[in-house]
């Protein structure tokens, strides 16, 4: 590995300073360590090669000096049987020393509530992280680096608040394209895959249909797929390339996807039609994938269409995470825009310049000609 032989270098010679170095979890965990140091005399050579590279990873990692880590979603990473979690915890106790280990997430609560008892007999049943150190509350980033929502809540039925939903939608944001080159977009989230095929889908196709939009171009849907339905050709790439000017796509229908850590900018709508159109404990997170700015600071609204329920369930979470209502998150009163003024001080300073070094791996495919049997 170039890269890890060059931090090598850099560490060996002590010149090792602001380096800082961006990596996937699932590069560093323990996936191919072996149990008893024995295992890979069986291996064949890629599974041995794997075994070898990302022990290479955490090696260099580890060996840096004075090493911070960060850890983004760390609510995946608050068990001691989580293997991220057993890395980190490696590289912290090394002798080389380990500065800090910070995490961020917006969900900081266990997947099951914790029991702390205290005078033999009095017990805690607690839910939240309880090492959050600094809490930044939902309702401080709207108008900041979040859309300001505007929330809906019907209590018709499913069919019906699809129809009022989508029509808000492309009355709202029809012609709405954002200075990146993005155009608004809905996600509409169905429980089932039945429910998104046979009823969601027809709705909306007819409703773009005759606002003068290909349904095929400007819908997509997006599930795994079943016996009946499978999943959709080509749907994971239209998904992933959503956030670029060049997706024709306007309204995705979703089936237990981008409910969490979708990043999708240009995402300016969420519609929750009926009660486990998303996972019941993650109502808040889902309702708010639209809220995330494309222009940093500027007037942007979000469009929060949803049933009774879901919006019960939403006052629930927004009482228990963030100590506000419902009404009190979609009544925020709209903040006075503040220009910061940003003045460089890297010639004051004398800041190196940053490099940044990038692998890029290149396939090149090679046909063996058919080789002549009986002269051979």
């Amino acid at each position: 590995n170039p890269n890890a032989q060059k931090i090598n270098l850099r560490l060996g010679d002590g010149q090792c300073m602001g380096l800082v170095a961006i990596t996937n979890a699932e590069k560093v965990i323990l996936d191919h360590i072996d149990q008893n140091g024995q295992d890979y005399l069986f291996k064949d050579n890629d599974e041995l090669r794997k075994t070898f590279s990302a022990n290479e990873l955490r090696r260099v990692i580890g060996s840096i000096p004075h090493l911070s880590i960060l850890i983004d979603e760390v609510h995946h990473a608050t068990d001691g049987d989580i293997k991220l979690r057993q890395v980190v915890t490696e590289w912290a106790t090394r002798e080389r020393g380990c500065c800090q280990v910070l995490g961020f997430t917006g969900t900081p609560y266990l997947e099951k509530a914790e029991s702390v008892t205290l005078g033999g007999s009095f017990v805690i049943r607690h839910k939240e992280i309880s090492n959050v150190v600094y809490h930044y509350p939902l309702l401080q980033g709207i108008d900041n680096f979040l859309k300001h929502p505007v929330v809906k809540i019907a209590d018709s039925d499913r069919q019906e608040i699809v129809r009022q939903g989508v029509d808000d939608f492309l009355d709202s944001y029809l012609r709405t394209t954002y200075p990146d080159g993005t155009a608004a977009k809905m996600a509409i989230y169905c429980g089932q895959i039945e429910t998104l095929e046979e009823e969601i889908y027809p709705i909306v196709a007819a409703l773009v249909a005759a606002r003068g939009w290909n349904p095929a171009e400007t819908i997509l849907k997006r599930h795994k797929g079943n016996r009946q339905y499978p999943q959709p050709e080509g749907s994971e790439a239209a998904f992933q390339m959503l956030d670029s000017p060049l997706s024709p796509v306007r309204i995705v229908l979703l089936v237990q996807i981008g409910t969490e850590g979708w990043d999708c900018k240009s995402l300016t709508a969420v519609l929750l039609p009926h009660e486990g159109a998303c996972p019941k404990n993650m109502v808040l997170q889902t309702s708010c994938r639209c809220l995330r700015q494309v222009t940093r600071g500027s007037r942007e609204t979000a469009l929060i269409w949803m049933n009774r329920w879901n919006a019960d369930k939403l006052n629930r979470e927004l009482q228990q995470q963030q100590n506000i209502t419902l009404r009190e998150f979609a009544e925020k009163p709209l903040q006075p825009l503040r220009h910061i003024e940003r003045h460089s001080r890297m010639e004051q300073l004398q800041v190196p310049p940053v490099d940044f070094y990038q692998l890029r791996v290149e396939y090149k495919t090679y046909t063996a000609p058919e080789p002549d049997t009986a002269a051979r």
